[in-house]
């Protein structure tokens, strides 16, 4: 344990700024820009990924069965297994391990839809620490 700030690694922050609620329609191609800072002016690196379990865009229209697995009356979880032919997760990112990362919305994304991107900021100090930002796209 220290007293001195300067001798310990501090998480670094990230903001997105395009913003992080934005409209786009299918079709449109979406850049989006992670600005990261570290108070230790450690090297940093990106990720960005698609957190498509939360998407209300569905990848394919496959309709499957979900299992609930019951304990006295207590839900203890929820699967569902991936259908035949279903796809998840399809979109492209280009550029993902880059600050700034593009991506197409699909075409047959409905109004109201939504992607769910992350980045992810990760510093090179001791224990490499890292910070995360969700942006969510509406599909106009």
């Amino acid at each position: 344990m220290t007293d001195d700030d300067k001798a310990v690694n501090h998480a670094p922050s990230v903001s997105v700024e395009e913003g992080i609620d934005i409209e786009a329609s299918a079709g449109d191609e979406v850049t989006l820009t992670a600005k990261g800072k570290d108070q230790d002016d450690n090297n940093l690196t990106y990720r960005w990924w698609r957190y498509h379990e939360a998407d209300t865009y569905q990848d394919s229209k496959v309709t499957t069965k979900e299992e609930v697995q019951d304990l006295d009356g207590l839900q203890m979880d929820i699967t569902r297994q991936v259908g035949e032919n279903e796809k998840i997760d399809t979109i492209e990112i280009k550029n993902s391990n880059e600050a700034k990362m593009s991506f197409v919305v699909p075409e047959d994304a409905k109004s109201g839809d939504t992607i769910h991107m992350v980045v992810e900021v990760q510093d090179d100090g001791a224990h490499q620490l890292k910070h995360y930002q969700r942006v969510i796209i509406t599909v106009k």
